[in-house]
């Protein structure tokens, strides 16, 4: 009964001692001492939580540089786009072979014949910037629709793959990724079976 007094007395005391510790204590320590311990918390749990996650890396700019399909809409786009650009750049040539004639023939010509000229050239290169401006948002228009299209194969393709394979997270933007979670292979892979089977 004794021995259970002075234990019991020992122990209130340490609580008191431990307690007071504690109360001597700035609220800058405490702070610290607590972002400490969550600080532990959180490196103990993160490894068993990555465990848990199966992660995998894309590389969206191969996958859409090197996918058959993506080849397709560039060409469609060339093709779509050619008969303009040959017409757009004879225009052109046209307009810097009068300019180039202008000057060669400027002394031989009145005032008035060489101002009407000018006028002309003016107008006429006026109206080429306006049809190389109307080409390139047509041209810009069209590449980001294929783009589009082509995107969102990928994607699909990308959450069908990580559903069958059992994958938590795909990344397509990292710093650094392991060939051991690089999906993008595998990405490619499916994409190229399902152009041959069109």
């Amino acid at each position: 009964m004794v021995i259970a007094m002075v234990w019991g007395w020992a122990g209130m005391l340490t609580h008191i001692y431990f307690f007071k510790k504690i109360y001597q204590m700035n609220y800058k320590t405490i702070s610290a001492l607590t972002v400490q311990l969550l600080c532990l918390t959180m490196l103990v749990a993160l490894p068993l939580q990555a465990q848990a996650e199966k992660l995998a890396y894309v590389d969206g700019r191969r996958l859409i540089d090197e996918a058959p399909q993506g080849q397709d809409e560039t060409k469609i786009l060339e093709q779509n786009f050619s008969e303009r650009n040959r017409e757009l750049k004879g225009k052109i040539e046209s307009f810097k072979a009068q300019e180039s004639e202008l000057q060669k023939n400027a002394v031989l010509l009145s005032a008035e014949e060489h101002q009407s000229k000018v006028d002309t050239l003016r107008d006429l290169q006026r109206t080429l910037q306006r049809e190389q401006q109307n080409y390139n948002e047509d041209y810009t228009r069209s590449r980001n629709q294929g783009l589009a299209r082509l995107e969102k194969l990928i994607f699909a393709v990308i959450i069908e793959l990580a559903e069958q394979e059992n994958i938590d997270l795909v990344v397509q933007q990292a710093v650094y990724a392991s060939r051991g979670i690089d999906f993008t292979d595998r990405v490619l892979e499916e994409l190229k079976k399902r152009y041959s089977q069109q």
